[in-house]
């Protein structure tokens, strides 16, 4: 009896290791599928710390406006990018 799943649609996406470097010449990584622009690195107003990649510069400046003090990086080694 075959099988009732359609494994032509269970296959996941081929991913790339992605770099962000900042202003201060720190680097941080993601391996990911997604297309991303810029990294955040931050804190809130609670202490918690974060770490938030984005496509598109209004996400960037949504992201920025919830935390108090952050860095933002750009994506600089991106294997996909044209």
């Amino acid at each position: 009896m075959g099988s009732i799943y359609n494994t032509s649609l269970n296959k996941m996406a081929k991913t790339r290791k992605l770099t962000a470097t900042f202003a201060d010449g720190t680097q941080t990584t993601r391996t990911t599928a997604r297309t991303y622009t810029h990294a955040i690195i931050g804190v809130d107003k609670w202490g918690n710390h974060y770490e938030k990649w984005c496509g598109r510069p209004d996400l960037v400046a949504k992201q920025t406006a919830k935390l108090t003090t952050y860095k933002v990086g750009e994506v600089t080694n991106d294997p996909w990018a044209a």
